[in-house]
């Protein structure tokens, strides 16, 4: 089974129709276009926004408040010098801004271990 067709801007649909096909013939089709991504390969970000999802998901409106305090308190240890920040704002983070705080941690957590140093905050 050849994939003829190359993707481009304009060959989307005829790229896909051939290329489906070869995806269920190997058993690939759910691991490529699934949207399920299994949690060892999830970021910090990726589960913050599964847990907003799934909170909001549940019928109930669920207040920012709430969102981010089960967010932060879920979170990994390395990511613990986030909580006297939020904590410091007068007004509630929303929840686009906390994805942006643990995206910012996330890289400089990355950048340190591939550096193989420890990280060390000075929170006062």
């Amino acid at each position: 089974m050849a994939i003829i067709e190359k993707l481009n801007g304009c060959s989307f649909l005829i790229w896909k129709q051939q290329l489906d096909p070869v995806l269920k013939a190997y058993r690939l089709y759910l691991d490529v276009v699934s949207s399920r991504i299994p949690p060892q390969y999830l970021s910090i970000v990726d589960h913050a926004i599964a847990l907003a999802d799934s909170s909001n998901s549940m019928g109930e409106t669920v207040s920012e408040k709430v969102q981010s305090d089960v967010i932060l308190e879920g979170l990994p240890i390395e990511y613990e010098t986030l909580i006297p920040l939020t904590n410091s704002k007068p007004e509630v983070f929303d929840f686009a801004e906390i994805e942006s705080l643990l995206a910012a941690l996330e890289n400089t957590i990355e950048m340190f271990k591939q550096l193989g140093e420890p990280m060390i905050f000075n929170i006062s």
